[in-house]
């Protein structure tokens, strides 16, 4: 089971006694340890700036004193057909909320489906969803990444905030522009 709160603009999520996670791509992560709290954050940090047009997601899992555990970079490509780039708007102030489903047994991230090379011309979240599709990312407990569903009509020039589950098979989203809010299943291409 996984929990979550809101702390200083932050998502946490902590991870309770049955919280297992994660491969991002092919690299595989450790699991998440009970207690702990999980971070969206955005970009590599140091020298490389935040940019509008993609920058790098990544889940980062603190323990409660605030010692990183690790940190696990979400797609930054695509993979074969199905999987998508799951990549942020390193200026927008409204994106990135991290969700769990109410069974407990994923979390929801969301994105734009750029890949960072090469990169991309546009703000992401001006650029219409039918050129940059938004993503909705499922982390189950079986320690898998799923990039598969994808939304060319949602949040179209806007921003694409969050997205949220019951089960891990469907989603809630929301964001700016036409479509804001609505349901989908999992594995949905839209164009």
């Amino acid at each position: 089971m996984i929990g979550f709160s809101k702390r200083a603009g932050q998502v946490l999520a902590t991870v309770g006694a049955a919280g297992l996670l994660w491969l991002s791509g092919t690299a595989a992560a450790a699991p998440f340890t009970p207690g702990n709290l999980v971070v969206y954050r955005v970009g590599v940090g140091g020298a490389v700036a935040l940019v509008n047009t993609g920058s790098p997601v990544f889940l980062d899992e603190y323990t409660t004193a605030g010692a990183l555990i690790q940190s696990i970079p979400l797609p930054t490509a695509a993979v074969g057909l199905t999987q998508k780039a799951l990549v942020a708007s390193g200026t927008a102030t409204s994106d990135g909320y991290l969700t769990r489903s109410v069974d407990g047994n994923c979390l929801v991230v969301t994105g734009y489906g750029r890949d960072l090379v090469p990169t991309g011309s546009g703000t992401l979240t001006s650029t219409n969803a039918t050129a940059v599709p938004r993503i909705v990312g499922r982390v189950m407990a079986n320690a898998t990444i799923d990039t598969s569903t994808a939304l060319g009509d949602a949040s179209s020039a806007g921003n694409f905030r969050g997205a949220a589950s019951t089960n891990c098979s469907s989603f809630w989203v929301t964001g700016g522009g036409r479509r804001a809010i609505r349901a989908i299943p999992r594995c949905h291409v839209i164009n």
